[in-house]
């Protein structure tokens, strides 16, 4: 569970942060679309990994014996 949620807490602080251009580039500027767009393909990946994360945290305890 604790994978999980440092999963997303890595996306999230990501996703407010937004891309890193150097000096300050744009999206919209020659080498920025790029740029932002492997950044994109990172936070998918990372959003991703969390929801898998958390699906298997989930199924380790439906799983526990009662008490």
């Amino acid at each position: 569970m604790l994978a999980a949620l440092e999963a997303h807490q890595i996306w999230e602080k990501r996703e407010k942060e937004g891309p890193l251009y150097p000096f300050g580039m744009k999206r919209d500027d020659p080498g920025g679309e790029q740029i932002w767009r492997a950044w994109w393909n990172d936070q998918i990946r990372i959003c991703a990994l969390s929801h898998e994360l958390t699906d298997a945290a989930i199924a380790k305890i439906r799983s526990l014996p009662a008490i």
